[in-house]
């Protein structure tokens, strides 16, 4: 969901000022009074930890996607050395999935906890909105209130698209652990060939088999764009 990165800048801005206060001369610090505030603290805290968190998810993701696409565009296929890094990268795949399916478990934790301390956050500019009698700085603070409770809201739609993302993964981890396998058999065909050279229409086999075996990972790929917020 696009409205995710938007609402989290909104949020560290909102925090590096404070109701009705000018810019701190220390960018990225807020003022004392919301520094003060741990609920406006523990929102900024959460915040940082699903970016960290998301980062990870993104980059197991990157790992599954970089063997797929290796696997499609293998063309020297008769080089063992290049099917040794497809080895690789189909391995490298098996962990990144294991991982993956860790990474969003603790995501969607956070998630759950980011809910409350959001909700908490808005109140707490909502309480801060009382302190002031000019319905201007009031407005502000009220405003800021609005920026957390958006981000309260779109956190279940976030926890749905990873649950829907963790039903893809078994499936995606069988692939895998067969695309591996079928590389680690072809590189024993390839060291232990009884001629000098294997043949081409050999060579061509396994990588027809491969290519069309790898075409199922398209499942993978559209669960990973729509937990993306991206049209598959």
């Amino acid at each position: 969901m696009k409205t995710l990165p938007l609402l989290t800048a909104m949020l560290l801005a909102a925090l590096a000022t404070g109701c009705g206060q000018t810019k701190s001369t220390e960018p990225g610090t807020p003022p004392e009074p919301v520094a003060g505030d741990p609920r406006a603290v523990a929102a900024k805290r959460i915040s940082q930890v699903l970016a960290e968190r998301r980062a990870k998810v993104d980059g197991d993701v990157g790992r599954i996607t970089k063997a797929v696409e290796s696997a499609r565009d293998a063309k020297a296929f008769a080089d063992v050395k290049a099917v040794q890094s497809l080895q690789a990268d189909a391995a490298a795949a098996v962990a990144a999935v294991n991982e993956l399916h860790e990474r969003l478990l603790e995501l969607d934790r956070e998630l759950r906890h980011a809910k409350n301390s959001y909700a908490a956050a808005a109140q707490a500019f909502r309480d801060r909105a009382e302190d002031y009698p000019d319905s201007s700085l009031k407005a502000t603070c009220l405003d800021w209130a609005r920026h957390y409770d958006d981000l309260a809201r779109v956190v279940p739609y976030e926890r749905g698209r990873i649950a829907e993302f963790q039903q893809a993964l078994p499936t995606t981890l069988d692939l895998c652990r067969q695309t591996k396998r079928l590389l680690d058999d072809y590189v024993l065909f390839l060291t232990t060939y009884h001629d000098a050279t294997v043949p081409t229409a050999e060579v061509e086999r396994y990588q027809a088999a491969l290519k069309e075996y790898v075409q199922k990972f398209s499942a993978f790929e559209q669960a990973a764009s729509s937990y993306r917020g991206a049209k598959p």
